[in-house]
């Protein structure tokens, strides 16, 4: 009777994950691939607007305060250009990423995704990437489930059967590849979640014994 259970629960989990993963694939290129170039805003903005950092040397530096609105000269005072940082392309990778194009100031804006979910308390955009960032918990949490083969059995899982057919070798190179990157899975689910549920942000606190600052 237990054999069978564990039968079933593990034929639940196999589904669940394989829905998840099925929901998730697409969204996961493009949330992760937006994130890792958004890291590199500032740089790009310098490359694109090299001008707008040019420096001459005087004893009457201008503070940076006084230049905050415009790229200026603090040599001169004189002002090198005008630009929006958080325009252009990068500016609606960035509003993909973190607001799901919630975000008013940037581009890509679209007002419907800022408006109140109900029920919720947050804003559409939010809500897509909390919900984002659950099912990442669920794929990853699923995917232990139906790998995890016991103590016994564990070195089957992390072999690949190079020989054994082509169906057989990419099923362990998926169980091995999955396996690895489940450290990172939990991190973006826990993180995208937290973002905008404070429950989850909790929950992790509690867990790990951290605490807000």
């Amino acid at each position: 009777m237990g054999v069978m259970r564990s039968k079933v629960i593990r034929r639940l989990m196999v589904r669940a994950h394989r829905w998840a993963a099925l929901v998730l694939g697409l969204a996961l290129v493009v949330e992760s691939t937006c994130g890792a170039v958004a890291l590199y805003q500032s740089e790009w903005f310098l490359a694109t607007h090299s001008g707008f950092y040019r420096h001459t040397d005087s004893d009457h530096q201008i503070s940076a305060q006084d230049a905050t609105a415009y790229g200026v000269d603090p040599g001169t005072g004189r002002i090198n250009g005008l630009a929006d940082i958080d325009g252009g392309v990068m500016g609606f990778i960035v509003n993909l990423h973190i607001c799901a194009l919630a975000c008013p100031h940037y581009p890509g804006y679209i007002s419907a995704l800022a408006d109140l979910a109900p029920i919720l308390g947050l804003t559409w955009g939010a809500a897509i990437l909390a919900g984002l960032g659950l099912l990442m918990l669920a794929l990853a949490i699923t995917g232990v489930l139906a790998w995890w083969p016991g103590i016994r059995r564990l070195w089957r899982r992390t072999r690949v059967r190079w020989s054994a057919g082509r169906f057989a070798r990419d099923y362990d190179l998926h169980n091995l590849i999955g396996i690895v990157a489940l450290p990172f899975l939990l991190m973006w689910g826990v993180t995208g979640a937290a973002f905008e549920l404070p429950v989850v942000a909790n929950a992790w606190l509690a867990v790990t014994g951290g605490h807000w600052r």
